[in-house]
């Protein structure tokens, strides 16, 4: 499947993500080579490999849950600027569209 400049815009504007007109054509070109990557996996005979869940074969190491003290609070939101009893307070995220 070829990508073209037109795929790009299309799939843009459904993402709706902002893309620039100079980059188009560098994203085109590098999505094009993804997908001529993809078709030669496509081509390698894997009848013979067992499928795996995971990439990582090792087994977890779980260590014994025990009860240790913890930290203290008041010390700890000592050194911050902005705190309630309890808490730390930051300032709130604004989103531009």
């Amino acid at each position: 499947m070829k990508i073209s400049k037109e795929i790009i815009l299309k799939l843009s504007d459904l993402a709706r993500v902002k893309i620039d007109e100079k980059d188009v054509e560098r994203i085109t070109n590098d999505i094009d080579k993804i997908l001529r990557y993809m078709d030669k996996l496509s081509e390698l005979d894997t009848s013979q490999i067992e499928p795996m869940e995971y990439l990582n074969l090792s087994s977890n190491v779980l260590r014994e849950d025990e009860v240790r003290e913890s930290y203290d609070r008041d010390r700890l939101l000592a050194c911050v600027p902005e705190r309630n009893e309890e808490y730390v307070i930051v300032p709130g995220l604004t989103f531009e569209q």
